[in-house]
């Protein structure tokens, strides 16, 4: 009939996100849970009838219940494909005819989408007869879709009760034939996950094990850890009975350079421990302490741990005939401990040792990473003009090497300067940017940091709505990996906005946690986390009337501040909230003491902004 002209096909675009919110909140006559709303419209792909059968098939099984008029899930279990669902799919494939029927279940092994070419090398078809088969289950069936590349399944869920419908033994036999034709083909760096993931569905251990180790590598320099890590956490589980230890070694080592990046610390620690043993020299066992010590850094993995993270470094330092490149990284990591320990011109000078050395060395990725290091220095200093410098050159750097893992880094470097300076709009906009990146890279630990500092960067300008959302973001990213530095951040701020909204009772919640937290750290550094903590315990004071012990308070903060990495501005927020809260209470002459003192911090920074606000301020006293 289409040929004759009597209908015409209009293939529909899949419903979008709202399309399908407003669909299902119609069945169900109530509002909808956002994250229920996420979950259906990802399992059905924007499929209608697919959305329409889940939704009845949720109801039918108690699945989702109405609390509070809202319709939301009881169970985190994911969502299976309806009954009725199904019986939909295995009808239309009961259509289709048995040669038909074999083409699906080659191309549901090979994936969701598949290259003709690829199936037609398994059935040992010819290409006019397997592309004329390939366009009837397209056209006539609606089972398959053309892409791009070659085709894929009108649905996932098509693919997969065609998948499950072929038994254990013929599945291994088709992924070890699809395994086979790949390997016999010129090898790309992208197809040793498609051999990993084929080898390991036909259990031939061995060469699952040799591809997931090459794409775990080609993982890590794509900057896609969390897919690193999962193929080295395979390679591991079929690693029982392999020889010789470099393949476990080798796992170990990538694996925990993944978990690292991801900022799974404990994971990245106990994969190093397994892996030193059996390092094959001395110049592994040295790179595999060093990075180690990076993931013991204060506000790494739990509480973190100065003692530990100096001890693995100077283990290190100790190995014979230590590369050149190593001894740089021991200055770095040491660097970055001094800052935290409050010595910042011992840690400016020991960067200053270890750039010098990578000049001479000519190792410019290096190079860029001292220089993100540097940038916190040298707005601890007050030394602006030099933090830019950097900034701009580690950015440079890093849009060479195409390293989008140091550039997101570089762009939050960037927002920091610009908040510290008060150009609060452009560092929105870095940090946005960084943002992008770290999402693209599933990388929880930046993008938890990017939203602590929006928050911060809204407090700085008393949007305190705007701050709780964006530190309620950090809280999201925050329960992906264990930093009670970044946790008491959040805590922090999430404390700030309780004040600021007069909800006294769960400010005084968070005030208890914190010291809670506070207490569970031994404080082997010196963080400008402790003093802001302080800071916000001082603001709870005075709004309880306690003012001798909100100024106590105060003093004590400013007092951990002092000396601390990014001090000049986290000593003018003190002293700014110190004088707001004495105002608030009648306490001008007082107030207008620390209002001074802030200008003065404010205007070191170069930040015109909060410095016109603060004698603003300091004239309707």
């Amino acid at each position: 009939m289409q040929r004759e002209g009597i209908y015409k096909q209009i293939n529909l675009p899949p419903l979008d996100a709202n399309d399908i919110g407003n669909a299902v909140r119609a069945m169900l006559g109530s509002p909808v849970d956002p994250d229920l709303l996420s979950d259906i419209a990802k399992e059905t792909a924007g499929n209608p009838l697919f959305m329409v059968e889940l939704v009845r098939m949720l109801l039918a099984k108690e699945a989702i219940i109405l609390h509070e008029g809202l319709w939301t899930r009881d169970a985190n279990g994911p969502i299976a494909i309806p009954s009725n669902v199904s019986e939909v799919i295995l009808h239309r494939l009961g259509l289709v005819d048995r040669e038909k029927r074999r083409i699906l279940e080659c191309a549901s092994v090979v994936g969701e989408t598949f290259k003709p070419e690829l199936v037609a090398q398994i059935l040992r078809k010819s290409s006019p007869d397997l592309f004329e088969e390939l366009g009837s289950l397209s056209d006539q069936h609606q089972l398959l879709r053309e892409t791009e590349s070659g085709y894929s399944f009108s649905h996932e869920k098509v693919r997969r009760v065609v998948y499950e419908g072929i038994s254990h033994q013929r599945r291994r036999e088709m992924h070890q034939m699809v395994a086979e034709i790949i390997e016999s083909m010129p090898i790309h760096e992208t197809s040793y996950a498609a051999l990993a993931y084929h080898f390991g569905l036909a259990d031939i251990p061995g060469k699952f094990v040799s591809n997931s180790l090459a794409a775990g590598d080609v993982a890590l320099r794509f900057y896609a850890f969390k897919e690193a890590e999962e193929h080295f956490r395979g390679a591991l589980s079929k690693m029982k009975d392999i020889e010789p230890p470099e393949l476990r070694r080798r796992a170990l080592i990538g694996q925990g350079m993944a978990a690292k990046e991801l900022g799974e610390f404990e994971r990245a620690i106990h994969s190093f421990e397994k892996a030193l043993p059996i390092a094959k020299d001395d110049a592994e066992k040295a790179n595999i302490l060093i990075l180690e010590s990076r993931c013991w850094g204060p506000t790494c993995f739990g509480k973190g741990s100065t003692v530990r993270s100096k001890g693995l470094l100077d283990e290190a330092e100790a190995t014979p005939d230590l590369d050149i490149k190593d001894l740089i990284q021991i200055k770095m990591v040491r660097s970055s401990l001094l800052k935290f320990e409050g010595q910042i011109e011992k840690a400016h000078r020991l960067l200053l040792d270890a750039e010098g050395m990578l000049e001479e060395i000519g190792d410019d990725r290096m190079l860029a990473e001292s220089y993100t290091l540097h940038r916190s220095l040298y707005l601890s200093m007050g030394k602006m003009d030099k933090a830019l410098e950097v900034i701009l050159k580690a950015k440079s750097i890093f849009e060479e090497v195409d390293d989008p893992s140091g550039l997101s880094q570089t762009l939050f470097d960037l927002g920091v300067l610009q908040w510290h300076e008060g150009s609060y709009e452009e560092a929105l906009e870095a940090y946005r940017r960084s943002d992008a990146i770290a999402k693209r890279l599933g990388d929880p630990n930046r993008l938890c940091w990017n939203h602590v500092y929006v928050s911060l960067l809204y407090q700085s300008t008393q949007d305190y709505d705007r701050m709780e959302e964006e530190a309620h973001v950090a809280e999201k990213y925050l329960r992906m990996f264990d930093s009670i530095y970044l946790s008491m951040a959040v805590n922090g701020l999430l404390m700030d906005a309780a004040i600021h909204n007069h909800d006294l009772k769960l400010a005084t919640e968070f005030c208890d946690r914190l010291r809670a937290q506070m207490k569970s750290c031994s404080w082997t550094t010196n963080t400008p986390t402790r003093g802001m903590v302080y800071g916000y315990q001082g603001k709870l004071f005075a709004k309880r009337g306690l003012l001798e012990a909100s100024d106590r308070v105060f003093k004590r903060a400013l007092e951990m501040l002092e000396g601390t990495v990014l001090s000049m501005l986290t000593r003018a927020l003190l002293y700014n909230w110190w004088g707001e809260a004495q105002e608030e209470t009648g306490r001008y002459y007082e107030a207008r003491d620390k209002f001074e003192r802030a200008i003065e911090l404010y205007s070191a920074l170069g930040n015109e902004r909060q410095v016109r606000r603060l004698n603003a301020m300091i004239a309707d006293l």
